[in-house]
């Protein structure tokens, strides 16, 4: 990967480096239109210095995290400029896999206006058309902007209508939105017989259960209040996800913001009522809830009430 950016930078060319998946029909199907077509072949080896990284592979874990890239899906076309800059990254669905589509995923990378850091700064500068936002912040997802994705959505859910929320919203539900305060979601919960009737109970709770849950695990939450968490918890009981589920999701979550208040004694009767209900616990984790209590309290006593659940483990 090094000597991909190095050579660019030798030669004054943007990188093109599309990661696949082992397995994967869909990429293996891309490579062959890249091998076989010599006009797509011919113009990327014209303007780009290219590369294939595997999304699990060391390297290519390396490259997502160092370059913050979100895979969602693959194959997913990204563009480089030799110094590292993001100059377009894009899905590829199995529609856009022809000499035209490929090509049009290269025209953006090399275009100055439809580049990412030309789509970041015309939203920074207020600019709000509803497709403009939706692409966006779905591209966001992608290079893990939060920011933009939860500012951009919610804009978008500011123009919208009840009967654009029921017929255009839930595919930017699925594959868009990550934020369980947005209009479209709000609307969603509230409404669920009439998106049940439309596209089936599974999948609308799921895509529910996904934003609930991409909330939680995201860095925003350690600021969650209780009565946000609260909130949180009962759309996932709204969808039918189990109340065990529930309780051990939001373990970690509630009493981290009681400890923060607080409400010490509050937190390690949640943490001693959790475990008692579980049954079994694991070595691990009575080392991590006796590690995670500490950090909150040196109070003896506290201390001493969760012994149990070490004592418990190494039976």
């Amino acid at each position: 990967m090094s000597e991909a950016f190095a050579r660019a930078s030798v030669l004054r060319k943007p990188v093109f480096v599309m990661i696949y998946a082992d397995g994967c029909p869909h990429c293996e199907h891309y490579q062959k239109t890249f091998d076989v077509n010599r006009n797509v072949g011919a113009f990327y080896n014209r303007n780009f210095v290219n590369y294939r990284v595997e999304v699990n592979s060391e390297e290519g874990r390396k490259f997502r995290a160092n370059r913050k890239i979100y895979v969602m899906s693959t194959p997913l076309m990204t563009f480089w400029s030799p110094d590292s800059t993001l100059l377009s990254i894009t899905p590829a669905g199995d529609e856009q896999n022809n000499e035209a589509g490929i090509l049009e995923f290269a025209g953006k990378a090399l275009k100055a206006e439809t580049q990412w850091e030309t789509m970041k700064r015309t939203f920074s500068e207020g600019y709000s058309d509803p497709d403009f936002l939706v692409n966006v912040a779905y591209l966001s997802r992608y290079t893990s902007d939060t920011t933009i994705n939860l500012a951009a959505m919610r804009k978008y859910g500011a123009f919208l209508r009840d009967k654009d929320f029921e017929n255009d919203g839930f595919l930017v539900l699925q594959k868009v939105i990550i934020d369980d305060e947005n209009p479209l979601f709000l609307y969603a919960v509230n409404n669920l017989p009439l998106y049940y009737s439309k596209y089936g109970e599974g999948e609308v709770n799921r895509t529910l259960e996904n934003i609930v849950m991409f909330s939680l695990y995201s860095g925003r939450a350690s600021g969650f209040s209780l009565l946000k968490l609260a909130f949180m918890k009962e759309v996932l009981k709204k969808i039918k996800v189990p109340e065990k589920s529930i309780r051990g999701r939001f373990l970690i979550p509630e009493t981290s913001a009681m400890f923060k208040k607080g409400e010490t004694e509050k937190a390690v009767k949640l943490i001693n009522d959790f475990f008692r209900s579980q049954g079994q616990v694991s070595r691990e984790e009575a080392g991590f809830i006796k590690k995670y209590v500490s950090n909150y309290t040196s109070d003896s006593k506290i201390l001493a009430s969760i012994q149990w659940i070490t004592q418990q483990a190494g039976r």
